[in-house]
This record gives structure tokens, C-alpha cells and sequence, in this order.
């Protein structure tokens, strides 16, 4: 199973947790982390932690100038958007430290539908002009 995904957070959650809820929605895990659950912040550092993995590859590997962060786990608790932050501050190569924002998504769930009609619009603007 993936580290990196909402799946791989619920089922770490639910192996913490000593009741038998198996089917927590991230709203509970949220609302749990805001009433400073113990096992929920920790739930949602992991998840933080292993989404800066993927990040740092990214950002080692290109040179960008910032990732725009889109998912309801890292927009839900700033615990996970500082974790992310930390740990790529902390791995990234040193020359690309400052050049990179992580920065979260201020589309919100109209991101993915945004992003896919801008390539459209793109692609049918190119296509007039040839």
C-alpha cells in the first residue's frame, strides 16, 4: 500500500485506534485533530511526512520555482502543511532551499476542473493561431 494517500492515513488511523471503527472518514480524523486527539495529529504528521518525500524528489529532480498544494487532508489542519514544509526544508538540497514556496491551493476543489479547462483553452488558442 502507498504511504502517500488519503487510503494509507485512514488505515494507519484505524491500526491506532483501539476501537473497532475500521470506516473513519478524514472528517473525523479532522474533527478529532482539532480537539488535539493525540493519535489524529499523529495520524495527520505521517501523512505530512510522507508527502514531503514525494515533494523533495520533485524538487530535487526539477527546478521549480513552487508547488501548489491541492488535497483536503492538507488544506483540513496546518499541522500537515507545517509538517510538509519542515521536512522538505530539511531534506531538499541546500542550494534549492529558498528558491521553491510550498504553497496551498487557494482554488480549492475548483483546481482540478480549472487546470483542465486552461489546457483546453490552451490547446484550442494554439490551434486557431497556426
Amino acid at each position: 500500500m502507498a504511504f502517500a494517500s488519503e487510503k494509507a492515513l485512514l488505515a494507519s488511523f484505524s491500526s491506532v485506534e483501539e476501537k473497532n471503527e475500521k470506516n473513519l472518514v478524514r472528517k473525523e480524523i479532522i474533527e478529532r485533530a482539532n480537539k488535539n486527539d493525540v493519535d489524529a495529529l499523529s495520524a495527520l504528521q505521517n501523512f505530512g511526512f510522507y508527502i514531503s518525500i514525494g515533494i523533495t524528489n520533485i524538487l530535487n529532480t526539477f527546478d521549480t520555482q513552487a508547488i501548489i498544494l491541492r488535497n483536503n487532508i492538507i488544506e483540513s489542519h496546518p499541522i500537515v502543511l507545517n509538517t510538509i514544509k519542515n521536512e522538505v526544508a530539511s531534506r531538499v538540497h541546500s542550494h534549492l532551499e529558498n528558491t521553491c514556496e510550498l504553497l496551498p491551493s487557494s482554488l480549492e476543489k475548483n483546481a482540478p476542473a480549472l487546470g483542465a479547462v486552461s489546457i483546453v483553452i490552451n490547446h484550442f488558442l494554439n490551434v486557431q493561431n497556426e
